[in-house]
């Protein structure tokens, strides 16, 4: 919000400088107001006066005004481009490029209301489903403003990738960690007691946080289908090369095929968790995971 200059609706200038100062204020309160934004959603006022002298009573009208601390510059004298006005206002709401900078770098501020958007975003999608969560919802949750959330994300499909690059990240690192461990079978029986002991606690509600945005999604955005892909073939990756470590270290035999038996056992676990969200128990993903791991147990060395 740029050039906000202190003129009356009417486009008359006030006489007095501070009347003109609060006129300033006044019209940046409106702009904010109309872009769904308040006051404490600027984190910088660039200000320009006309006049050394005015600088005392602008500061006062504007300590009145914003009683949080946004960055401030105030430059004063010489101010051709003001046309014969005495202020003008310039800020910068929340989540805007730093000056001086190129791109979107956001402030510190901005990027942890981003990052409050996005996980409240992740939460809803995960429990009401992504369909069922509008736009003003996960603004109540992330107690954040119209304009705050418009300013990050320009519609509910740009949250949408970024809530699947998310849970893609958390998903995978979990994965990771309890998969690069596994050398034997037994390793690999305590990676299923984890993922059912996790469903069971929510008594099979919900389903797999990727699982869910890809049956929601898949068939109707190209881009959230290609990112969910990408990240169901990471997750098999990492299946694949525990299954090939087991055989590597003579735990499966050479004739074990770690693609397949990988894709079998990560199919078993996503349909595992569907027919869980029906039952509301974990059993049934249970049993889709104990079958294929029974399979997998199969091509042990004797």
């Amino acid at each position: 919000m740029s050039g906000t200059p202190g003129l009356r609706p009417d486009g008359t200038r006030p006489e007095d400088f501070a009347e003109e100062a609060r006129q300033a204020s006044d019209n940046v309160c409106e702009a904010l107001r109309c872009a769904g934004a308040e006051l404490s959603d600027i984190v910088q006022v660039r200000s320009w006066l006309t006049a050394r002298g005015d600088i005392e009573a602008y500061v006062k009208v504007r300590k009145g005004v914003i009683s949080h601390r946004p960055a401030n510059m105030l430059a004063a004298d010489g101010c051709d481009a003001l046309r014969g006005r005495a202020v003008r206002v310039s800020n910068m709401p929340e989540g805007d490029t730093m000056p001086g900078t190129s791109g979107t770098r956001r402030t510190p501020r901005g990027l942890e209301t981003r990052s409050r958007i996005v996980d409240s975003a992740a939460k809803l999608f995960y429990v009401k489903g992504v369909n069922a969560t509008t736009l003003d919802d996960v603004r109540l949750a992330s107690s954040t403003s119209k304009s705050q959330l418009y300013n990050h994300f320009e519609d509910k499909l740009a949250l949408i990738h970024a809530v699947i690059d998310v849970q893609s990240k958390f998903v995978l690192a979990r994965e990771e960690q309890r998969l690069r461990g596994v050398k034997t079978l037994t390793g690999l029986r305590r990676w299923r007691d984890a993922l059912v002991q996790a469903n069971s606690l929510q008594d099979g509600s919900y389903g797999c946080a990727l699982g869910a945005m890809s049956i929601e999604l898949s068939d109707n955005d190209e881009q959230s289908r290609q990112a969910l892909n990408t990240s169901f073939d990471a997750w098999l990756r990492m299946l694949v090369e525990t299954l090939t470590r087991l055989r590597v270290l003579g735990v499966l035999a050479e004739d074990a095929d770690p693609q397949r038996l990988g894709t079998g056992l990560l199919a078993a676990l996503q349909g595992g968790y569907v027919l869980a969200q029906n039952a509301h128990s974990s059993e049934p993903m249970a049993v889709a995971l104990d079958m294929a791991l029974d399979h997998i147990e199969s091509f042990a060395r004797s």
